[in-house]
């Protein structure tokens, strides 16, 4: 087995390789609505080498949790990794849960192998496979382990969680109720117990999505997290289609390296990669306080991948206002067009107002109406209608859905009240709104805002804690803004041809030095 680099992707050793073997040919069988279906996908060898190269091994004994061991890719990794170190712990014993009954045969393989590759080597492997729903069984394990009654001891957990929502009566949320964890997201229930499975100064590395970073669905989650936890590694990849190619998972996820009670850990490694098989770039150390402040109410993770980064997050922070102070509010566009498609138009005429969707977004302004893309322009003003409707004036709109690849995730536009006499407008659901008491702002106010959410700065900073491929409005809401009269000072400086982005970082860059400076 190649000895692995500190913080790379390496090959996969002996018993690894066997597995991977054993993944694709499943993967190749059509097992893949399944997996889909349990939110299950199996790890690629590369991905759970680096995942295994993080953790640092006990000297004696190695008492490893693997929850949604899939076929023990991951056991299999750090047992490569414990067979590869010069002096290797003494004994290796595996707790796996698995449910799918399918897998369970090639994951029972992949323990014997792990057996015998340690015997060959004298070292005291053992393992328990526990064929049940981790949220049930883990939960009473909890339960159990908390009352005195110590069922299972880990010291390390490696685990790639499934990744599907969870309601909020189903049997999965309310078992983990049951233990005081709330929930969205299985994957999000999964760390949490095994969180609460580890003791003191056990280490837990995890591959999840990013979306837990932010919003209040995950907030319930981040708070136990700090209780217990502290971030020793961090890992991003670049494209969100690499992690599971094999799969064709669309999805931005993180690999993060924490240890229990370690209260006193002040530096994060941050590394990020193309993808599992390309090199891994220079690493960079920030303080855990850069990825996230213990002052912060809604405990947000942002996660800098570089100085650069820290540096728009320390120039966002300076400008320390919240729309709420400025008076402003966002909310999403009113309209869900499928519940209302009678009253949908292709062109405007005397019954209708203006409805804008994120495709009349065209170079920082709406251009209105586009009647040549055959689709609603307008919607007909009526009693039903008439609640989703806004008074004409200037707003700000924000596309509620981009993606990681677009050249900005925030993509911000002025609507101007001059292309249309109708005393109302609607906003679709899929665009975000600024506005002051449910009605406009004045021009250079609008012009101000939309200029400073457009910036590189606002960008970078917005996609270190957003973990979405979507901007929601309560993510607006936490981003921070200059004062009324910077953001005056820059919309006066914005006329009908929208800056481009090297001009309008620019300006907004001396707008805010000014105003600093005569602060």
């Amino acid at each position: 087995m190649k000895q692995p680099s500190k913080y790379g992707f390496y090959n996969p050793g002996p018993i690894l390789s066997y597995v991977e073997r054993l993944r694709l040919r499943y993967s190749t069988k059509g097992n893949n609505s399944l997996q889909r279906s349990l939110g299950q996908y199996l790890t690629p060898a590369p991905v759970a080498c680096f995942m295994a190269s993080l953790m640092k091994m006990p000297r004696n004994q190695l008492r490893l949790l693997d929850p949604g061991a899939g076929i023990g890719s991951l056991t299999a990794a750090v047992v490569d990794r414990v067979l590869s170190m010069q002096t290797p712990c003494k004994s290796v014993s595996v707790v796996a849960w698995e449910l799918d009954n399918e897998i369970i045969p090639l994951l029972l393989r992949t323990m014997r192998r792990c057996h015998e590759e340690c015997r060959n080597q004298n070292i005291t492997f053992s393992y328990i496979i526990i064929p049940e729903d981790f949220t049930e069984t883990g939960s009473q394990a909890v339960f159990d382990l908390e009352a005195g009654n110590e069922s299972f001891s880990f010291n390390r957990a490696i685990l790639n969680p499934p990744y599907r929502k969870i309601t909020s009566e189903s049997a999965e949320r309310l078992a983990l109720r049951h233990i005081k964890i709330e929930a969205s997201n299985l994957y999000a229930g999964f760390v949490a117990l095994t969180i609460r499975l580890l003791e003191k100064d056990g280490e837990l590395v995890a591959i999840t999505p990013r979306s837990f970073c932010n919003g209040p669905y995950f907030k319930s989650f981040r708070t136990l997290f700090l209780k217990h936890m502290r971030f020793r590694h961090i890992h991003t990849f670049n494209r969100r289609d690499r992690a599971f190619a094999d799969d064709g998972v669309l999805q931005e996820n993180i690999i993060f390296y924490a240890a229990k009670n370690i209260q006193d850990q002040k530096e994060v490694v941050i590394t990020h990669s193309e993808d599992p098989s390309s090199d891994i770039a220079p690493k960079s150390v920030v303080s855990h306080e850069d990825i996230v402040s213990l002052s912060d109410i809604e405990r947000v993770f942002h996660i800098p991948n570089n100085d650069d980064d820290k540096t728009y997050r320390l120039a966002v922070a300076q400008n320390a206002i919240h729309l709420s102070e400025l008076g402003i509010s966002v909310s999403t566009g009113r309209v869900v067009d499928f519940r209302v498609k009678q009253y949908l138009r292709e062109l405007p005429n005397k019954q209708t107002v203006p409805l804008i969707y994120p495709f009349h977004f065209q170079n920082g302004y709406v251009v209105w109406p586009k009647p040549h893309l055959k689709k609603p322009n307008s919607i007909v003003k009526n009693s039903v209608t008439l609640p989703m409707l806004m008074s004409t004036g200037y707003y700000v709109l924000v596309k509620r859905f981009s993606s990681k690849e677009e050249r900005r995730r925030i993509v911000a536009v002025v609507f101007a009240p001059s292309f249309t006499d109708a005393e109302k407008v609607a906003f679709e659901n899929h665009v975000n709104v600024y506005h002051v008491r449910e009605s406009g702002m004045s021009e250079i106010l609008a012009k101000g805002i939309s200029a400073y959410l457009n910036t590189t700065m606002v960008d970078k900073y917005f996609r270190q804690f957003s973990g979405h491929t979507q901007v929601n409005a309560a993510d607006l809401r936490m981003l921070t803004y200059p004062t009324i009269n910077v953001l005056e000072r820059i919309g006066s400086k914005i006329g009908q041809n929208y800056p481009c982005q090297n001009e309008l970082d620019e300006l907004v860059k001396r707008e805010l030095q000014n105003g600093a400076s005569n602060s």
